[in-house]
């Protein structure tokens, strides 16, 4: 049997959405390799602090991906032991 509907969306992206999210992902990894050396090597905050900033429910909607990569390169990129720093040791 066949059958001319559409499949159910499950929430995947578009392919224009997957460019444009990709494009987004990989210009925050690539300043964050360009920044790496002027980086420190971890962060100065305890565990505590750091999950306080992150502990918050989950959402009930979908969000945005972009603000999800904003909200993480904000809240965590700055707490991480940088295992690739040139001076981690």
């Amino acid at each position: 049997m066949t059958t001319t509907d559409p499949a159910p969306s499950v929430g995947d992206w578009t392919p224009q959405a997957l460019k444009e999210n990709g494009r987004l992902l990989l210009s925050c990894l690539r300043r964050h390799f360009e920044d790496l050396r002027a980086l420190p090597v971890t962060t100065d905050r305890s565990a505590q602090e750091i999950r306080a900033l992150i502990d918050e429910p989950l959402p009930t909607e979908p969000e945005a991906f972009g603000d999800i990569v904003e909200q993480t390169w904000r809240d965590v990129r700055p707490h991480l032991t940088l295992w690739n720093h040139p001076r981690f040791h």
